[in-house]
């Protein structure tokens, strides 16, 4: 009986320990450019870290035009990681917070429920080279009008 206690005690502590530490994102795998997989046009995102935060730029490029859609902040606000696009030519041209709801080692999500569209997006990290994008509205599962971008990395040569 005081085997089996101590082998309880030892599972449980570990598994507190386990849930308590969640593996995070880590945001630096984000560093680089993305490319989406479709062509003509493409977007592409480029990402930097500057000091504590990360900087991102968003294109839609063509054949003869490459033009930023819109500017992206991911930062740290008091212990909460908020990702804050700020869309060419809307929203007077302030960024819309969005604050981290989920985290685990491959992915990161923000949701802002009381932005009209997307309420929710979601960077999901496949491997250290492909990367999911999807944007949609709250609960991001659950809605069809969800739009999904498929990334890879654009390796430099």
């Amino acid at each position: 009986m005081k085997r089996l206690t101590f082998f309880l005690v030892v599972i449980f502590a570990f598994a507190c320990q386990h849930s308590a530490n969640p593996k995070k994102f880590d945001v630096t795998a984000l560093v680089g450019d993305w490319k989406t997989l479709y062509k003509n046009p493409y977007v592409l995102e480029r990402w930097t870290l500057e000091g504590d935060k990360m900087i991102g730029t968003s294109f839609e490029v063509s054949a003869n035009e490459m033009k930023v859609t819109e500017t992206l902040l991911l930062e740290n606000l008091r212990g909460t990681k908020v990702y804050t696009p700020t869309v060419v030519g809307q929203n007077d041209g302030k960024g819309i917070p969005f604050t981290c709801t989920f985290e685990s080692a491959t992915r990161i999500e923000f949701t802002n429920q009381l932005h009209d569209y997307p309420q929710v997006i979601r960077y999901e990290l496949l491997t250290p080279d492909s990367l999911n994008v999807t944007v949609g509205r709250y609960p991001l599962d659950s809605f069809s009008d969800n739009m999904r971008f498929y990334f890879s990395r654009v390796k430099n040569e």
